[in-house]
């Protein structure tokens, strides 16, 4: 008898049977959509990369492409130093107008070298942490 009277009493609207679907459509455009798109960018980026390109790896290393074959890249990330890495991780490749173009240089020679990496280090640290040390404390 309760089943009759809530088959034939409607409470809801057609709107709400509606509304997920309206969700699902506006989540789809706004997010899933470029998320797939962004992913073909990178895939064709990665087609696109040759020997001799600078390029930019999902990690954010920079380099210049040495050697490819169908799934491995060697990128030179600095004189003397060739990292392997797969295909599709680069990320972009870099053109002359790109300002990470200008800023990776391989062929640089001048190293750029911190100059209070060479001082000694601070040892505030260390002597606070001594004296707030347990070693020793066992109860």
């Amino acid at each position: 008898m309760l089943f009759l009277a809530a088959a034939t009493t409607s409470s809801g609207s057609s709107f709400s049977l509606l509304l997920p679907l309206v969700l699902f459509a506006g989540i789809y455009f706004l997010v899933l959509r470029p998320r797939a798109n962004k992913a073909k960018a990178a895939q064709a980026q990665a087609r696109l990369a040759e020997v001799g390109d600078r390029v930019m790896m999902t990690s954010g290393m920079l380099g210049r492409v040495v050697r490819m074959n169908d799934e491995t890249v060697a990128v030179e990330v600095s004189p003397d130093l060739v990292l392997t890495f797969a295909k599709r991780a680069i990320s972009r490749r870099l053109d002359e107008t790109d300002p990470l173009y200008v800023a990776f240089d391989p062929d640089n020679s001048e190293d750029e070298v911190d100059d209070n990496l060479d001082e000694e280090p601070n040892d505030d640290f260390h002597e606070k942490s001594e004296g707030s040390s347990n070693e020793g404390d066992v109860k």
